[in-house]
């Protein structure tokens, strides 16, 4: 496969057209076949980045490091929900057999991720010794530049770190191995506020194992216009605010509620996923109601979903229990 952007950097939030004009062939080792052009940076391309970077420091880098290692933890859902794309992707730009980009090459990245998470909340970041207050914090804006033959397992162990240590950072992966580097930036925004698109993603990542919306357990008693019995489920990032209590849910959030009959049959999945900029008058939330088999019922700015949960706009628009 190849993903989409090919011909763009992210810089500062967005996929930008470059300044430079200048692109590269990428050939799959396996076939010798040029498989999609990538666009190549010139100065005013990696000055663009850097100063986006350095904007964005400040506000990072004293992000508590609780919040940070939770977004960290956000990326690795993402990554995890896109795993096979990212053992296709590899398998392309490297020419590997697609077993070995799945239990290597993947699972490098994964593992990684993971390793980082796990040093981070076992880590002392701020202590005394004497009379001196010892702090760890992030140095500044990070120039990573990794190699084509273990592309995400590098891209791991240097984005990984930095974010998790307050840094910021332009990523310069391979341009004869790009693909995934390309890739990782598209999952860290998570899905498209597209019904297929989301069902497909809480499908990859096996939503009925998330956390359950706490206080809450499997099939307990719902109201109308929802089913007789709720199993009501939560990502990370969703998770992670119901427990801050600030009253509102992080961009990439996701709720996801299994609606049942009175004798217990699944009879739709609801979603709310909040995507930032998609609808700001309704707390940025994507709807989609789906048939228990996974087709789109209804998608997008539901009214009448709105105008249910506009009752509980105090609250971002959701019932289930207060968010202060």
């Amino acid at each position: 496969m190849i993903p989409d952007h090919m011909q763009e950097f992210y810089i500062d939030g967005a996929w930008v057209a470059p300044h430079s004009s200048a692109r590269l062939g990428v050939e799959n080792p396996a076939t010798e076949e040029i498989v999609a052009q990538v666009a190549l940076g010139d100065a005013q391309d990696i000055d663009r980045a850097i100063l986006a970077a350095r904007r964005a420091f400040d506000a990072w880098t004293v992000t508590p490091v609780a919040e940070r290692i939770a977004k960290l933890k956000r990326i690795l859902e993402l990554y995890n929900a896109r795993y096979e794309e990212f053992a296709q992707v590899m398998s392309t730009e490297m020419g590997a057999p697609i077993t070995w980009a799945r239990e290597a090459q993947a699972w490098a990245g994964q593992v990684h991720i993971e390793a980082t998470i796990k040093a981070a909340e076992e880590m002392t970041w701020e202590y005394m010794r004497g009379d001196t207050r010892i702090i760890h914090e992030g140095i500044g804006v990070c120039a990573l530049i990794t190699p084509w033959n273990w592309p995400m397992n590098q891209i791991a162990c240097k984005v990984a770190p930095a974010l998790v240590a307050g840094c910021t950072m332009v990523l310069k992966p391979s341009e004869i191995a790009p693909m995934s580097g390309i890739l990782f930036a598209q999952a860290k925004k998570g899905p498209a506020a597209d019904g297929k698109a989301l069902w497909d993603f809480i499908q990859k990542e096996k939503y009925q194992s998330w956390k359950m919306w706490p206080g809450t357990e499997a099939q307990y008693k719902g109201p109308e216009p929802h089913g007789a019995f709720l199993t009501t489920y939560v990502n990370q990032a969703a998770f992670d605010s119901i427990k801050a209590k600030k009253g509102k849910f992080a961009d990439g959030s996701m709720i996801v509620q299994d609606n049942f009959d009175k004798n217990k049959k699944l009879k739709h999945v609801d979603v709310m996923y909040k995507v930032k900029g998609y609808n700001p008058k309704a707390g940025d939330w994507f709807w989609v109601q789906f048939k228990a088999n996974g087709k789109v019922d209804q998608e997008g700015k539901i009214d009448e979903c709105i105008k249910c949960h506009e009752a509980q706009k105090s609250n971002d628009y959701v019932y289930t229990s207060k968010m202060k």
